[in-house]
C-alpha cells in the first residue's frame, strides 16, 4: 500500500496580504491624526508640515502673478507713449492725438486689436556689395560681421596689378593722339595764306625779277639773230629763238606760284587737311576716354560702402577670386550690409482678411525675442501681387526705433515679431 499524503492544515497567521493592508492603515491621515490627539511632542509637527508646504506654494504663486500684471501694465504704458509719438509724427492725425473715428472696415472702440500677425524682420535697405566692373582676387578686408560701415568708407581691396598696367597703356596711347594731332594741325597751319612769312614772297619776287632779267637778254638774243639772217646758221637762230620763249615761260611761271602763295591751297586739299586734324582729335578723345575707364577701374579696387549701415554677413575671404557675374567657386559678393535704423516686418496676410488693413495703419510690435519690449508701427505699403500658393498677399509695417536704441541692440534681422492692428488707426490712415 501507498503511504497517504499529509494534508496542509491553515494557519491561524495573517497572510502577505494582510500584512499589506496592515501598514496602508498605518500611513492614514486619520490615523496620524488620532496619534496626535493621543500622544504629543514631536507628533503635532508631523502634521502641520504638509498644510505650511501648500501655504507657501500658494504665496510664491501669487507673487508671480503680481510681477506679471505688474510688468504687463508697465509694457502698456511704455506703448501708448510711443504711440502718441508716432500719432504727433508727420502724416498722423494730429500732434500728440489719436483719433476714435471708426470705417467699415474698422469697426469697434478705439485700440481694439483688429488683426494680428507673425513675421519677421527686415531692412528696408539691404544689399549684397560686389567690386564695380572689376574681378580679381581679394587682397585685404577692412570689415567684420555686425561692424557699422559709414557711407563711402573701405570695405575691401582687389589686386590691382592688370588694372594699373591698363592706366600706363591708356596713358601713354593718350601722349601719342595728342602728338599726332599736333603734327596735323601743324600741317592745316601751312596751307593757310595768312601763315606765308615775307621773307618767303621775297624769295619768290626776287626770282621773278631774276626771271625777267633772263627773259630781257633772250629777246635782245633772239633780235640780234633775226637780223643776221642769212649771215647765221639756221640752228644759231632757233637756239635764240627757243631761248627767248623759254625765259617768257619761266616768268609766267613765277608769277602764277606767286599768285598761289598768295591765294593758298585749292579747297580740296585744305579739306583733307582739316579731315585729318579732325580725326586726329577724335583719337585723343577716344584715349582720353579709355583713360578715364581705365583709371575708374583701378579706384574701384577699392571697394567702398554705397551707404552707411551694418555689415550683415562675409561673403568672401583675403586671398578668394571675387566677381559679380561669377558662378561655380569664385565669389559674386564681397559681404552684405544693411540700414537697421529703418527696420521693417514683412507679413503674410491671409486674402479673407487684407479687407481689414489700410495703409498708414498703426501697429504694435512684440518681437518674440524680447516679448516685454513693445514696439510702436505703422503699416507702410500692401503688395500687388498675391501669393497663389498659400492665398496670401505680402505687407511691410515699419517699425519705430527709440533713437536712444542703438541699432541692432535688440531688433536683428530675421528675427520672429507679432504685428497686433488696432481697429481705430485703420480710419485714420484713410482721411
Amino acid at each position: 500500500m501507498t503511504e497517504a499524503l499529509p494534508i496542509p492544515t491553515i494557519s491561524a497567521t495573517p497572510s502577505v496580504n494582510g500584512e499589506m493592508r496592515g501598514r496602508v492603515q498605518q500611513l492614514r491621515l486619520d490615523n496620524q491624526l488620532g496619534n496626535a490627539k493621543s500622544g504629543g511632542g514631536g507628533g503635532g509637527a508631523a502634521v502641520w508640515l504638509p498644510w505650511g508646504l501648500a501655504l507657501l506654494l500658494a504665496l510664491s504663486w501669487a507673487g508671480v502673478a503680481l510681477r506679471t500684471y505688474r510688468n504687463s501694465a508697465t509694457t502698456e504704458e511704455t506703448f501708448q507713449k510711443v504711440g502718441a509719438t508716432v500719432a504727433g509724427s508727420p502724416g498722423s492725425t494730429g500732434a500728440g492725438t489719436t483719433t476714435t473715428t471708426t470705417n467699415a472696415d474698422s469697426s469697434g472702440p478705439a485700440g481694439t486689436v483688429q488683426l494680428e500677425v507673425k513675421g519677421y524682420i527686415i531692412s528696408a535697405v539691404q544689399v549684397n556689395i560686389s567690386p564695380i566692373d572689376v574681378s580679381g582676387r581679394l587682397m585685404e578686408l577692412y570689415f567684420r560681421e555686425g561692424q557699422f560701415i559709414k557711407a563711402g568708407e573701405p570695405l575691401a581691396k582687389i589686386d590691382t596689378t592688370n588694372f594699373e598696367f591698363a592706366v600706363t597703356e591708356a596713358t601713354q596711347t593718350v601722349n601719342a593722339a595728342k602728338e599726332r594731332q599736333i603734327a596735323a594741325s601743324k600741317r592745316l597751319a601751312e596751307l593757310d595764306p595768312r601763315s606765308v612769312r615775307a621773307i618767303e614772297k621775297d624769295q619768290l619776287l626776287a626770282q621773278i625779277g631774276e626771271a625777267k632779267a633772263a627773259k630781257a637778254r633772250a629777246d635782245d638774243e633772239r633780235r640780234r639773230s633775226e637780223s643776221l639772217r642769212g649771215s647765221i646758221s639756221a640752228r644759231e637762230l632757233d637756239t635764240a629763238v627757243n631761248d627767248a620763249l623759254a625765259a617768257d615761260f619761266r616768268v609766267k611761271k613765277l608769277e602764277i606760284d606767286l599768285r598761289i602763295l598768295e591765294e593758298g591751297p585749292r579747297p580740296e586739299r585744305l579739306a583733307g587737311s582739316k579731315a585729318e586734324l579732325a580725326a586726329a582729335e577724335a583719337d585723343v578723345k577716344v584715349a582720353e576716354a579709355r583713360l578715364q575707364l581705365s583709371t575708374w577701374r583701378l579706384n574701384n579696387c577699392i571697394v567702398r560702402a554705397p551707404f552707411a549701415g551694418t555689415v550683415t554677413q562675409k561673403g568672401a575671404e583675403v586671398g578668394s577670386l571675387v566677381n559679380p557675374a561669377a558662378f561655380g567657386n569664385i565669389s559674386a559678393y564681397i559681404c552684405g550690409l544693411a540700414d537697421l535704423s529703418d527696420l521693417e516686418v514683412e507679413l503674410k496676410i491671409a486674402e479673407k482678411d487684407i479687407s481689414k488693413l489700410k495703409p498708414g495703419q498703426v501697429c504694435r510690435i512684440r518681437p518674440d525675442a524680447y516679448p516685454g519690449r513693445l514696439y510702436a508701427g505703422r503699416l507702410d505699403r500692401i503688395m500687388p501681387i498675391a501669393v497663389r500658393n498659400d492665398s496670401t498677399i505680402i505687407a511691410r509695417v515699419k517699425i519705430t526705433v527709440p533713437n536712444d536704441e542703438p541699432q541692432g541692440a535688440f531688433l536683428k534681422l530675421e528675427m520672429g515679431a507679432v504685428v497686433t492692428f488696432l481697429a481705430n488707426d485703420a480710419a485714420a490712415a484713410g482721411k
